[in-house]
């Protein structure tokens, strides 16, 4: 499944959140979308 993520991705994502980078950012990071990191 493909657009799915695994629960450490999730995690990861909230952390990023918190420290106060951008979807852009963490999306390059992990190589999602940035929707769907504000989605999070």
């Amino acid at each position: 499944m493909a657009n799915t993520l695994d629960l450490m991705d999730l995690k990861y994502i909230l952390t990023l959140h918190l420290d106060g980078l951008s979807n852009r950012k963490i999306g390059s990071m992990l190589r999602l979308d940035k929707c769907q990191c504000a989605a999070f």
